[in-house]
């Protein structure tokens, strides 16, 4: 119709000073940020605003979720090492410790996260590109993909009467199995649960794979045996996550899965 604006049209709109500025208030409202960072914070939004001909509101908005929710996983993480590092330090002391102690682990956070970043960042984006989206996929966000939800049985009946170390124990195998599988198959790990692994994939007959295999392995080699559910179809990416039907029935397939089943729906 003459005069209206397509959807995907306002994705094509670099951000201007305006919306840079509630991006920046949102930082702002959310905590992220001290107010002495604000200009700082308004400094690198103005600076991503412009890169490669101009980065649109709803980018920018999604990046700054995406960082804020791996930030604060960070951030947490780092916080329970620091709470055991500075445990016996007296009160009156607490300030600086805490000061020197940051201080201290700047390196490591700065270059090791600078480091893994760029190598993930450059590994999506040449998976992804690879699949070559058409302009009205890239603009909706909306790809079809294969969503595969391996899930540990027995693990919440498991968590109740172990001792702490037997948990994490059992956390890192998550983490370290599943994503060993993901490079194996050449499909991406895009989050962890407590309890269970998103892999997803443009390609069904590698996330299948990759499923089987996770649900193998994960059985071999936790104290607890695992299934899989396994869908296909369009999926919306938002700040590093996955949300849409796939995602739900791949779910709920899992949920069904006895142990070391893989439940598949048609489409997958």
């Amino acid at each position: 119709m003459k005069g209206s604006t397509a959807v995907g049209d306002a994705h094509e709109i670099p951000a201007g000073p305006e919306a840079q500025a509630r991006i920046v208030e949102t930082i702002r409202r959310l905590g992220l940020v001290e107010e002495a960072d604000v200009p700082r914070v308004a400094d690198l939004i103005r600076r991503t605003a412009v890169l490669g001909g101009g980065v649109d509101e709803p980018t920018l908005a999604a990046l700054v979720q995406a960082y804020g929710r791996a930030v604060d996983r960070i951030a947490g993480a780092g916080a329970e090492i620091g709470c055991r590092q500075l445990a016996s330090v007296p009160p009156e002391q607490l300030d600086a410790a805490i000061g020197d102690w940051l201080i201290a682990i700047r390196p490591l956070a700065r270059d090791s996260f600078a480091l893994l970043h760029e190598r993930r960042l450059d590994a999506f984006l040449r998976r992804r590109l690879a699949i070559a989206p058409s302009h009205e996929d890239a603009a909706t966000a909306r790809p079809d993909l294969a969503i595969a939800l391996v899930d540990l049985r027995g693990s919440t009946a498991f968590m109740l009467d172990r001792p702490a170390e037997e948990i994490e124990r059992l956390v890192d195998d998550l983490y370290n199995l599943s994503g060993e599988v993901a490079s194996r198959h050449r499909v991406a790990a895009g989050k962890f649960l407590g309890d269970g692994a998103l892999l997803l994939s443009s390609e069904r007959e590698l996330t299948m794979n990759a499923a089987r295999d996770a649900v193998a392995i994960l059985g071999d080699r936790t104290p607890l045996r695992a299934a899989a559910g396994v869908a296909y179809g369009p999926v919306v990416r938002r700040a590093g996550d996955w949300f849409g039907t796939p995602v739900n029935l791949a779910a709920r397939l899992a949920e069904l899965a006895a142990a070391d089943e893989v439940l598949v729906d048609e489409a997958a």
